[in-house]
């Protein structure tokens, strides 16, 4: 169940139909929806290529193993020829670069991971000093005698200065990074995170990577040490690492979850009066990874909103509505026990009906979620939309109680090929092909 964020209407007038600049709660949460999407992006692409070189790696292998046979098998005068020897060697020269190529591929693509992440903490940066310009006051950043004179106000001034203090932030540690945000915002984020030691050791195996080729350094294995980082024990002084698979992935869900809490607690600190459009966008957002099937994400995102202090939280609904989408990733990532378990733990006595039928959709009785749904409007608080999309529904929509529930409500046959025309349509849309460029 997601939720609809309020947006203002433009006023009418000849003032509306200029192009109208974003307040600065749009423009951060932009942001923020924009790194989550490249971190997916440059996943994607990892998920995509890697598998490819790695198989053109293992065939060019191959066919050396099978003419290093041949050779082996001809006596010493036809093994010793000009012929065989030129090919061995372009073959083995090219199996090299496959293998160089191929490494420094996954080593890049770990690197994308925290660039993009060391600008969306740029944008964080400069998105709370927008927001209160006093926290510049003991600054001892000062401007050159030419940038005053290019100044035409004071805001001028101040986003200079911004910019002035967002490039030193970003000079530093990610740790330190991290702290400045801490204290800028009396907040505490690191001793909170579990995920904190993981963090620092992909930054730093980024650092090994950038500067070093992936040789490991002192300052490696010092921070590591002193951060709690859990290194193999091969790991040594003039060692290599470099990334797999499975480090990627592990590196790209670390990012998204410290960008997610991150940036929820930036939101909820500098914008204390917008709390249900925070709330909302952040359920979306879980929603969306649910309806991905991405059930180990989705389960972090709901389970550090559930985790929130009811201060923190616009409505009692919306706290209601973080349970049962936790629940549902806890479904149908195999935790069926503790799904059951988290439901029973609130009282839903004085709930509507859409939670009514949530608690029985999740413990599979779908007979009782044929009568419950039957009784609705279908229009509020569940509309048709809901019913052929939320991932709540997504076993039983499969089913006979389900097609005569929605048939029932809306007088025609849930149809599942006409969503995904839908889809379709709306992916064509947004295709290369699609779009066109200015000359």
């Amino acid at each position: 169940m997601g939720t609809k964020s309020k947006k203002s209407k433009p006023e009418s007038g000849s003032n509306s139909v200029k192009k109208q600049k974003p307040d600065l709660f749009d423009s951060i949460h932009t942001q923020i929806h924009s790194f989550l999407n490249d971190l997916d992006c440059i996943q994607e692409a990892f998920q995509a290529v890697d598998p490819v070189l790695a198989e053109k790696d293992k065939a060019r292998r191959a066919e050396i193993s099978s003419l290093m046979k041949k050779i082996s098998n001809k006596d010493g005068k036809q093994a010793s020829t000009i012929e065989w020897y030129e090919q061995i060697t372009a073959i083995t020269a090219n199996a090299k670069r496959l293998g160089r190529g191929h490494s420094l591929f996954r080593n890049n693509s770990l690197i994308s991971l925290v660039s993009r992440f060391d600008e969306f903490i740029g944008d964080l940066v400069r998105g709370i000093n927008k927001q209160n310009p006093d926290r510049l006051k003991n600054s001892e950043k000062t401007l050159s005698y030419e940038e005053v004179t290019a100044l035409t106000n004071i805001n001028q001034a101040i986003d200079r200065l911004i910019d002035k203090e967002v490039d030193r932030i970003l000079r530093d540690s990610h740790s330190t990074q991290i702290k400045y945000l801490e204290t800028q915002l009396n907040i505490e984020l690191r001793d909170k995170l579990p995920i904190w030691s993981e963090f620092v050791e992909l930054t730093e195996r980024r650092n090994l990577l950038v500067h070093c080729g992936g040789e490991v350094s002192s300052q490696y294995l010092k921070i590591c040490k002193t951060s709690g980082c859990h290194i193999g024990a091969k790991v040594k002084q003039g060692s290599k690492l470099g990334v797999d698979p499975k480090y990627f992935d592990r590196c790209h869900a670390i990012l998204v979850e410290l960008g997610v809490k991150l940036s929820q607690n930036v939101l909820r600190k500098i914008f204390p009066d917008k709390l249900y459009e925070i709330d909302s966008l952040i359920i979306n957002h879980g929603v969306e990874l649910l309806s991905d099937s991405r059930w180990d994400l989705a389960l972090m995102v709901f389970d550090y909103l559930s985790g929130l202090p009811p201060k923190l939280v616009s409505k009692d609904r919306i706290k209601r509505i973080i349970i049962i989408n936790k629940a549902i990733a806890l479904k149908f990532s195999g935790k069926q026990n503790s799904c059951c378990q988290l439901l029973d733990s609130f009282d839903w006595s004085s709930c509507g009906s859409e939670f009514e039928l949530a608690l029985v959709v999740l413990r599979d009785n779908f007979e009782a979620a044929e009568k419950i749904m039957s009784g609705m409007n279908g229009k509020d608080p569940v509309t048709e939309f809901d019913f052929t999309t939320w991932p709540l529904f997504r076993d039983f929509r499969k089913t006979d109680q389900f097609r005569n529930a929605f048939k029932f409500l809306y007088k025609k046959e849930f149809a599942p090929r006409v969503e995904v025309k839908k889809v379709v349509g709306e992916l064509q849309k947004t295709t290369p092909e699609a779009e066109t460029t200015a000359l």
